[in-house]
């Protein structure tokens, strides 16, 4: 589905990929016994450190220790991963560059300082736009946390502002605790409700609003899970449109239908 926008329009899509390896491999969703991160379909059967089903705002950034510096691990919301060899978070703005794994990628990633070890990251993606990564999902509640994620939070076209001026806003995301629900895989902060997307805002105001169900996980060391139920539309008005509704089956394996 998809919203028209004067700056490019907000596509929904739910994607899905049969191997349990795609998303295991460099441990994007973490380690074997490790705080458990919520994603929006759940765990894959196979793995508690996979899963098979997600949507393309399923996007984050997970820095990397190797060394004395860091490998920055990308998770686009296709499921392509890419790496680049990080620079130093400090006060001051730095370019990373592309790693091994990714040297065909004309993708470029970005440091963007707010302080002393502060800060967010930004993807440039050539004829896409600017996508911001700063909604912090954390076990501990500390942005220092070794299984600190950045989210993404808004995307911009690829025009730039002109001087004075104001970016070019395709899309704003925000996340929000499911209400009324207890989730494993929440974040402890410093941002709320991330991993949970709550809505996604175009230019205009339109949004696409998320809600959730709590169900039994298709892996018993989880539990239960909170998972996507329903995607509506909510107009400027504030009207509210059910778009699409999603089920869950079959013999404890996640297979959201639409």
């Amino acid at each position: 589905m998809e919203i028209q926008s004067s700056v490019g329009g907000i596509a929904l899509e739910r994607v899905y990929v049969s191997s349990e390896r795609t998303w295991a491999s460099q441990r994007s969703l973490g380690a074997s016994g490790g705080p458990y991160l919520a994603r929006p379909f759940g765990a894959a059967a196979e793995s508690r450190e996979s899963l098979h089903w997600w949507h393309n705002f399923y996007s984050f950034v997970l820095p990397v220790a190797s060394g004395s510096s860091e490998v920055w691990q990308v998770r686009e919301g296709s499921g392509k991963l890419l790496e680049f060899t990080g620079c130093a978070r400090s006060a001051t703005s730095c370019f990373a560059q592309p790693g091994a794994r990714s040297k065909e990628t004309s993708s470029r990633l970005v440091w963007e300082s707010t302080g002393s070890g502060t800060g967010y990251f930004v993807l440039h993606k050539p004829g896409e736009g600017r996508f911001f990564f700063e909604s912090i999902w954390s076990p501990t509640g500390s942005a220092s946390s070794p299984d600190t994620r950045y989210f993404l939070s808004r995307i911009e076209d690829t025009q730039h502002a002109a001087p004075g001026g104001l970016a070019r806003t395709r899309a704003t995301l925000s996340y929000a605790t499911p209400a009324g629900l207890t989730c494993p895989g929440l974040g402890a902060g410093p941002t709320a409700g991330v991993p949970f997307l709550y809505e996604v805002s175009s230019a205009e105001g339109t949004r696409l609003r998320f809600t959730y169900k709590k169900l039994p996980s298709a892996r018993a060391e989880v539990g239960e899970e909170c998972v996507l139920a329903n995607v509506s539309l909510v107009g400027t008005a504030g009207a509210t449109t059910s778009l699409v509704e999603y089920t869950v089956s079959v013999h404890g394996v996640w297979r959201p239908r639409a």
